[in-house]
């Protein structure tokens, strides 16, 4: 079973040659009487070519492949156009894709790859690559605070300081799925007086997740960070986060009271610096949308997100 699935920001290869796989073991061609089987799952091997892809979108799937595949080697799950329609199944690389220069500034990839079919049944998680802003809607204010930027965990999405009278906020729609763990990474390079832009997931615009990693003084004098999770909020650790250093969040929501647990650990050291433990009993929520707003009314905190994973139970 697979949790990775196919970045849905990435196009979807634009052909597809697929060859049967030989699922039964023979002694001989001559012997076919002896064969037995050997898989009962589907099994095949098909040949994709993607559209020409800008140098952003190539770079991405090539770090994708290279990153969370580990240089293709892990399975994942793609409900890719194929002659059996768009099937979800499971996938992967059996090379590393070839890449061929279109003019124009493009690039087109073709890879064979092995597919299993639907009897693997996958898990979906997203994985929020950061190739642009394209697909983020402005909510309110100014969106130009929000760029994307290069991490050492891939592009992510960098949220500037303001000071301005109107919360700058934009907001992605995803498909809707169900919320088991989360991870995210985040730095703030400078601290400032007032909050740090907040990371929300909502379904149909009712708060699921809340995480601000750092609080102004007038809600907290040590200036702590503060995790929302399904109505309870808590503090992050007996401290402030510190200032320019990569923090990891692995947020698991379980049914059962005092299941649901986050954990703060900072990059350089790999100590967990904080946990939040809620009391309440979770059911793991549907989500379908993700937004960051920057706070108005005073200088915000600098901070950068990135890494962002979704997973269901």
């Amino acid at each position: 079973m697979t949790t990775i699935s196919y970045p849905e920001s990435l196009p979807c290869p634009q052909s597809s040659n697929v060859t049967a796989a030989e699922r039964r073991m023979l002694s001989s061609a001559e012997r076919p009487r002896d064969a037995s089987p050997l898989q009962r799952d589907r099994l095949s091997y098909e040949r994709v070519t993607w559209p020409p892809l800008t140098t952003t979108q190539s770079a991405a799937l090539l770090a994708w492949w290279k990153d969370t595949l580990i240089y293709g080697g892990s399975w994942f799950a793609a409900a890719w156009p194929s002659p059996r329609g768009s099937v979800t199944q499971v996938r992967k690389f059996l090379e590393q894709p070839k890449w061929d220069f279109v003019p124009g500034g493009f690039w087109r990839l073709s890879a064979t790859i092995e597919v299993r079919g639907i009897g693997l049944e996958p898990t979906y998680c997203l994985l929020e690559p950061f190739l642009d802003l394209s697909n983020y809607a402005t909510v309110s204010g100014n969106r130009a605070v929000f760029t994307v930027v290069s991490t050492p965990y891939g592009n992510g999405i960098d949220c500037a300081s303001q000071n301005v009278g109107t919360i700058a906020e934009i907001k992605r729609t995803i498909a809707a799925r169900i919320l088991g763990t989360l991870t995210l990474y985040f730095k703030m390079p400078t601290l400032s007086a007032d909050d740090a832009t907040r990371f929300f997931l909502y379904s149909s615009s009712t708060v699921k997740v809340l995480l601000t990693p750092r609080r102004e003084g007038a809600f907290d004098a040590t200036q702590r960070g503060q995790l929302h999770v399904l109505g309870e909020t808590l503090f992050i650790g007996a401290s402030a986060l510190a200032a320019n250093e990569w923090y990891r969040m692995d947020l698991t929501i379980a049914a059962g009271a005092g299941n649901t647990v986050a954990t703060f650990t900072r990059i350089s050291t790999g100590l967990v610096a904080a946990t939040c433990a809620f009391t309440q009993d979770n059911d793991p929520p549907s989500v379908n949308e993700i937004s960051f707003a920057d706070d108005n009314d005073g200088t915000t905190t600098h901070i950068i997100y990135s890494g962002l994973e979704i997973c269901p139970p």
